[in-house]
This record gives C-alpha cells, structure tokens and sequence, in this order.
C-alpha cells in the first residue's frame, strides 16, 4: 500500500498550470472588454486583473518569495510546506478530490489562518510516481469534511 504512505515532492514549474492560469486571464479580461464597451468604467477592473494575472503567474513559475517549493501529506492528513523564501507552513488536508488522470485538488486548512489554501497539482508539476501516489490517495483514503454549518469549512 504505498499510495497510502506518507507523500513528499518538491514541485517544479507545470506548463500545464502556466498555460491555464493565462487562459484563464485571458478570457476575463476578453470578458471584461466586451463589457466594457457599453460601459467604460468597467475597464478600470482590467488593472486589477492584470495585477493578479502576473501575481498568479510568478507564484506558479516559482519566482514568488512565498510560492511553495516543498510539500509533505502525511496519513493523519497533516500537511507540510515550505515555500521559496523558506518560511514553512503546516495546515490540514480536508478535501482531496481527483479530477481524471491529470489533476488533484487538495482543500488544505492553514494553522494560522482562517481562509482555506486551494492545491492543484498536475500531473506535470511533480514526478509521475508521487502524482500517481496522489491520485490513489485521493480516491482510497481522501478526507471529506462535512460541514456542520454553513459558515464553517
């Protein structure tokens, strides 16, 4: 049962992510053009987005000083990171869901604050046998948190 052990990997730069975070951009901001025809004001929101687009871009390059570079899943569903600049985090896992052959997507709750983190690896991001180690530990042994109320996660 190796895909149940304890998970450790360095992340690289995944393509796959780079390219659908521009994708991603590229659409709102083609969005907010057309909007923004009838109503001008509305491309006063294309310098946020563009704000965010090159944000999001540095973190997933690993050229942010608080991208993650290190990740650790153990079985009590605990999880360890260390980010570029070297400050460490730990969090717990409460969501894990695996989308195909190409994605998991991990709900981590951080110890120091109160909004979830949202992890999405692909399958480019990290060595195929860690990614394959990730998919069957989210399918087998995936913690579900159920919410008691809606305001809680």
């Amino acid at each position: 049962m190796q895909g149940l052990q304890s998970i450790e990997d360095t992340f690289a730069t995944s393509r796959l992510l780079v390219a659908a975070n521009l994708a991603g951009h590229a659409l709102a901001s083609a969005a907010l053009l057309v909007c923004a025809t009838a109503r001008p004001w509305i491309g006063l929101a294309l310098l946020p987005g563009l704000w965010h687009a090159i944000d999001q871009h540095r973190r997933l390059t690993g050229r942010h000083p608080r991208a993650w570079r290190r990740f650790r899943w153990t079985l009590d569903n605990r999880i360890g990171w260390v980010c570029v600049n070297g400050e460490t985090g730990q969090g717990r896992c409460v969501v894990a869901r695996c989308w195909g052959a190409a994605w998991v997507q991990l709900t981590i709750r951080p110890s120091t604050r109160r909004l979830p983190y949202f992890l999405v690896v692909p399958v480019d991001a990290v060595s195929p046998d860690t990614h394959r180690r990730l998919r069957v530990r989210s399918r087998i042994r995936a913690p579900q948190h159920v919410a008691i109320d809606a305001d809680s996660f």
